[in-house]
């Protein structure tokens, strides 16, 4: 029963209707995340394409060594009027470091690029006119590995920023 009042009120939270007809979201954001698809934090700038989908590029320069990892990500707005989202995404992202993630080690070779999918299904709160912005999200990364295998490893992400 708890699963059910919980979606049934996640649907209610993002299926309000609009505040103001002539107000709409920030086009521009950027905001720090832990873990999510930058895998242990990143740096993302975001844009609005148009009401409701946009696009993002995020990533996180290992200064001073070969590490490095940048992912680029289109999203889809669920209620492009408020200020509460359901926002749902998939991209590319590429790495380079040692790590180990999901039964996934790349400590053979830290400097060999390598490829994932950052999947995001998650929760967004972004005022009209710019402001806070914080999203919480379920980020499962598909590893593509050398080999042609692909690892699933379930994840998640927390971000705060300032839309504009």
């Amino acid at each position: 029963m708890r699963p059910i009042l919980l979606l049934a009120l996640s649907v209610a939270a993002v299926a309000a209707p609009p505040a103001d007809a002539s107000k709409t979201l920030a086009q521009d954001a950027a905001y720090f995340e832990a873990l999510g698809a930058g895998i242990l934090f990143s740096f993302n700038y975001d844009r609005r394409l148009d009401e409701q989908y946009g696009m993002r590029i995020g990533g996180y320069p290992a200064f001073g060594t070969r590490a490095y990892w940048l992912f680029a990500q289109g999203y889809v707005l669920t209620n492009p009027d408020g200020t509460h989202h359901l926002e749902a995404g998939a991209g590319l992202g590429m790495f380079a470091m040692s790590l180990t993630l999901g039964g996934y080690s790349t400590s053979d070779d830290a400097h060999t690029p390598r490829f994932y999918v950052p999947l995001t299904l998650g929760y967004r709160l972004q005022p009209f006119d710019g402001g806070f912005v914080l999203r919480l999200s379920l980020t499962p990364l598909l590893l593509l590995r050398s080999s042609g295998d692909v690892i699933v490893a379930p994840y998640g992400g927390a971000s705060l920023g300032w839309a504009w």
